[in-house]
């Protein structure tokens, strides 16, 4: 090797070498009007509480997670979650029994997000985090007012544990620790293989993709209709000289705009296999009745008309389907009025005389402004006629008691002038 090769390999490797880690968003949000604050690996990120945090750029990974209510009533929580790269995942706080925890809320690409909302507070992940009332770091907040984690450990590292070097780990659902696992895989052996049955025959692998509507509370307390998309993948794996399954499972949350929650998929099929199985003249009721009081969506409606081959009985059974449809915007059919047949009627013959025609001048429609302007005037008379007529009769009520007192002053008139006669006499 010559000397300019030896500089050039030389001068490569100087360089270092650039990764560039998969970022996403977290989103934590209270539905009840809780401000709080929100701890990534123990590192608080919001200095000031918020009822709806998002944290934007953080690294691909696992992380604790610890929600801080400024509500001293309620206890502070641990969680965990799994971040991923292009990834915005959000999460809602909701009541478990006497505690509290994370419930994934959607999970969409960043490139879908839509616009911040004005009530949302939003900062970008800080690797050292803030300090809060005297605390620089989560795991200082007073043993008491945290709910014991039972329910949650880490393969790699402890809930405490500050250091990064764990970003890998994975979370286990056992109630136990770190130790107490390794302790008991050392005292135990390890089980042996149960043996196959020849008839059993190896799971294949290949991607499953379940889809789903659920019914989620809004952070307004609002309910909407959501599609969940579960992709399972399975993929044959070689460890330890065995063959073993390995899934993978990603769920994603898309907005629709159904306003009830559709049919499920096992009555939908029984329905569409009840329908398919009946004679051409008998589907049309049992459509009718197998929808009466259901909610479907568009494909759903139109899977079952589409079993009734005449066109009278579809658009019938269409009139039925507009009523459930969870998203009337996208019906799928175009509905015609019933043709009623009417007997022919004996028309007898009629002589008919020439007259002029008086074409009637068209009767003009009045425009909105022109209602609007009567409707005021029509209220302004009222309301004069109720003055006057108010008017009249307080000046009856005024006249009234002005006789009534020309009156009594006359007779008291009268009576004086006939006492005053009677001493005279």
């Amino acid at each position: 090797m010559n000397f300019k090769n030896l500089y050039c390999i030389l001068l490569v490797l100087s360089f270092p070498i650039l990764l560039t880690a998969q970022e996403g968003n977290c989103v934590v949000f209270s539905t009840d009007g809780a401000r709080f604050h929100l701890a990534l690996d123990n590192k608080f990120q919001n200095k000031d509480a918020n009822t709806n945090i998002k944290v934007t750029n953080i690294p691909e990974g696992d992380y604790w997670v610890t929600v801080f209510f400024t509500d001293n009533a309620r206890k502070a929580f641990k969680s965990n979650i799994k971040i991923l790269g292009k990834q915005e995942n959000s999460f809602q706080i909701e009541k478990a029994g006497d505690s509290w925890k994370l419930k994934q809320y959607s999970s969409v690409p960043l490139a879908q997000v839509q616009s911040i909302s004005n009530k949302q507070t939003v900062l970008a992940y800080n690797q050292t985090g803030v300090s809060i009332q005297g605390m620089n770091n989560a795991t200082e907040i007073d043993k008491g007012m945290v709910e014991q984690p039972s329910n949650i450990t880490r393969v790699q590292g402890t809930i405490e544990e500050i250091a990064e070097s764990k970003r890998r780990g994975k979370f286990s659902g056992s109630a136990s620790t770190i130790e107490e696992k390794t302790a008991v895989a050392a005292s135990s052996p390890a089980p042996a293989p149960a043996p196959k049955a020849e008839a059993q025959m190896e799971e294949k692998e290949g991607t499953t993709i379940i889809n789903k509507y659920i019914e989620t509370t809004n952070a307004d307390g609002t309910t909407s209709i959501v599609e969940e998309k579960t992709t399972l993948i399975k993929q044959i794996v070689v460890r330890d000289g065995q063959r073993q399954m390995r899934t993978k499972r990603n769920m994603a949350l898309t907005p629709t705009d159904l306003t009830c929650l559709p049919m499920e998929k096992e009555t939908f099929s029984r329905l569409k296999s009840a329908v398919q199985n009946l004679a051409t003249a008998q589907r049309l009721n049992a459509a009718q009745t197998g929808i009466k009081g259901q909610c479907m969506t568009s494909n759903q409606i139109k899977t079952i008309g589409d079993l009734i081959l005449s066109d009278v009985d579809r658009n019938t059974f269409a009139i039925t389907a507009k009523e459930v449809c969870a998203n009337p915007k996208k019906f799928p059919y175009t509905i015609s009025d019933p043709v009623v047949v009417k007997e022919p009627k004996v028309v007898e013959e009629v002589v008919v005389t020439e007259e002029p025609v008086v074409v009637p001048e068209p009767v003009k429609v009045k425009t909105k402004a022109e209602l609007k302007a009567e409707l005021k005037a029509l209220k302004a008379k009222q309301k004069a006629e109720k003055v006057a007529a108010k008017a009249k009769a307080k000046a009856e009520k005024t006249a009234a008691k002005v006789k009534a007192k020309a009156e009594k002053a006359a007779a008291k008139a009268k009576a004086k002038a006939e006492k005053e006669s009677a001493k005279q006499k």
